[in-house]
């Protein structure tokens, strides 16, 4: 059932214009079962692909086998030097003209900001946002999609403890920001991809979001 839910978004994404890379399964005596979750092993910053540094103990193996993986698929890579956990793309919502909003709090801690920023582009703009649980990344409760009348921002006022809705449209200027409901951000709303104009969406959101 995993599997078939897995290929359908690969199959949905490359219909969308996308490419996809598959990692494969670690060989290791300990199952790594946090694999799945792609947003939080790192991102690309600085031209290459920053490995995160993960906070759940039965994750932190992961670092080694996406390593790995780098090397043979001939990617630039590094691993987010210091020892500050951060877990990666699940914490950087990017918005048009070298903006970006960077999330820590639960899974990625406030020291692994400093780090990210010196990987981004000259001239960046960041807003530096806590969020608290449940929501245990950026990604859980920010989301920033395209759509052909300009960019948008989802975002949940209750997941985030340092910033306002007001602020960070602030901040966002010419970018939508559309408040999530915390049953629509619990239904993984937030998490939403978005390849070209394509949104790709999980279900059991409510029909005014999907509206």
């Amino acid at each position: 059932q995993a599997a078939g839910e897995w290929l359908a978004l690969a199959d949905a994404l490359t219909a969308a214009g996308g490419r996809v890379l598959v990692l494969p399964a670690a060989d290791t005596s300990s199952a790594l079962s946090g694999m799945m979750y792609t947003a939080n092993a790192g991102a690309w910053l600085g031209g290459m692909f920053v490995i995160s540094r993960m906070k759940a103990a039965h994750r932190v193996a992961e670092a080694e086998h996406i390593e790995s993986f780098c090397r043979r698929a001939k990617l630039p890579y590094e691993r987010l030097p210091g020892d500050a956990t951060w877990e990666g793309q699940a914490e950087i919502a990017t918005l048009p003209g070298h903006r970006f909003i960077l999330t820590y709090g639960v899974r990625s801690d406030v020291a692994s900001v400093a780090r990210v920023k010196e990987r981004l582009p000259t001239g960046a703009k960041t807003l530096v946002v806590k969020i608290r649980e449940p929501y245990f990344h950026g990604d859980v409760c920010l989301s920033a999609l395209a759509t052909p009348h300009g960019p948008v921002l989802l975002a949940c006022a209750e997941a985030l403890v340092s910033c306002s809705l007001a602020e960070l449209a602030e901040f966002a200027q010419d970018v939508g920001v559309i408040a999530v409901s915390e049953a629509d951000t619990l239904a993984y709303a937030c998490n939403a991809l978005c390849e070209g104009a394509t949104w790709l969406v999980p279900p059991g959101l409510s029909a005014p979001l999907r509206e």
